[in-house]
């Protein structure tokens, strides 16, 4: 098991082997890779397999790396169900759209479901509708059953790291420059050493 996925499943029944279902959960932050999460466990307890779960997690923004990006399309191509999660304010951002190219040219003949959850907010948007009939076309043509589902965006009580810093700038790191002008500007005298 590596750093991106998870085993969920259930042990054998009456001594029957279990199958495996890959699962690959791709996400903007964290509140929309909750969602995905969620979405994926209530799922599987709707389907009552007896099978275990094979899930990745990639949240968009490591696919500007080429060799994490490669790694995620491979996944993609191997996976049974695909979940893409997103506030979906608009476009979806450039590496997941690059990232969906790659995963439909390369992905075999094996059936396919991609499940794309948005905000509910988001749902009524041209931009959105535009996005979403582009993403459905290219997911058929490349024989992957889609879904869309609009819900409500989770509140995770958690704020994103930029937000709080932008909210509480004494807690950023000074710039070198100004490290450095704060340094000169306390005096060591009176420190006790050497006196």
């Amino acid at each position: 098991m590596n750093l991106f996925e998870i085993e969920y499943g259930r042990g054998p029944v009456n001594g029957e082997a279990t199958g495996r279902l890959d699962v690959l959960l791709a996400y903007e932050d964290f509140s929309t890779g909750l969602r995905a999460r969620q979405s994926f466990e209530k799922v599987a307890r709707q389907l009552e397999l007896n099978a275990a779960f094979k899930v990745d997690l990639w949240r968009f923004d490591l696919l500007r790396e080429p060799g994490l990006l490669e790694r995620a399309t491979t996944e993609a191509a191997n996976a049974d169900i695909v979940f893409l999660s997103a506030h979906g304010r608009g476009e979806l951002p450039g590496m997941a759209k690059l990232w969906l190219e790659h995963w439909f040219e390369r992905r075999g003949p094996e059936p396919c479901a991609l499940v794309v959850l948005l905000d509910m907010l988001a749902g009524d948007t041209a931009a959105v509708n535009q996005t979403w009939e582009t993403l459905r076309a290219a997911a058929l043509a490349a024989g992957v059953d889609v879904f869309f589902h609009a819900a409500e965006a989770l509140q995770t009580g958690r704020q994103p790291a930029a937000d709080e810093i932008r909210a509480h700038p004494e807690s950023r790191p000074a710039p070198p420059g100004e490290a450095i002008h704060i340094v000169e500007r306390h005096s060591y005298r009176h420190w006790g050493i050497n006196e």
